[in-house]
């Protein structure tokens, strides 16, 4: 039985995981040519990496470490992304590593990620395909928050997954950046 990951340190700490370079470049692969999306590119948006189901298990690690701090940080009852899912629904997950921290061993330290899955919607409103991209959660460390890192990764997101619904709850601080961008809850409103 595969052994469960669990982020390091106790209740109260946040240790995000360090990932070699070659493989944050290397994960581009895994997502069909969509690093650069109607002239869009990610890595230009300040995204270092995508994850899928075939992605090394090094890369759904950290994603799921990330996943454990949305889920402290909000009181979810569950974890949002595990990286023991290898069955391809077509998730597509983004790390955020700030080139800054390389360190001897050519590892990048990974301060936040987001996750976005396939949808099919059952009352699908006339603005939104019955089928379509939601962006399920995201979380940046609290160093990073407020930095304009969504605000730079955004277009990407537009270009790769419109239209696509930011699943809710939203944070306040997510509220209205979608406020802010015009794609807030009209986008689930019929009217």
């Amino acid at each position: 039985m595969p052994k469960i990951f669990i982020p390091p340190g106790d209740y109260y700490c946040i240790k995000p995981p360090a990932i070699s370079n070659e493989l944050l470049h290397r994960s581009w692969a895994f997502d069909a040519d969509k690093e650069t999306v109607n002239g869009i590119g990610a890595k230009a948006c300040g995204l270092s990496a995508v994850v899928t189901a075939a992605s090394s298990p090094v890369l759904r690690r950290a994603v799921e470490c990330i996943a454990y701090y949305f889920r402290r940080e909000f009181a979810y009852d569950f974890l949002q992304y595990c990286s023991l899912e290898t069955v391809d629904d077509g998730h597509r997950a983004y790390i955020w590593a700030d080139p800054d921290t390389l360190n001897e061993q050519d590892k990048i330290t990974v301060f936040g990620a987001c996750c976005s899955r396939w949808r099919r919607w059952e009352d699908a409103p006339p603005n939104l395909p019955s089928k379509s991209y939601a962006l399920q959660w995201i979380w940046l460390h609290p160093y990073q928050k407020r930095k304009g890192i969504l605000e730079k990764a955004w277009p990407y997101f537009l270009a790769r997954f419109h239209p696509f619904v930011p699943e809710g709850p939203h944070s306040p601080a997510m509220e209205a950046f979608l406020t802010k961008h015009h794609y807030g809850r009209f986008v689930l409103d019929s009217e």
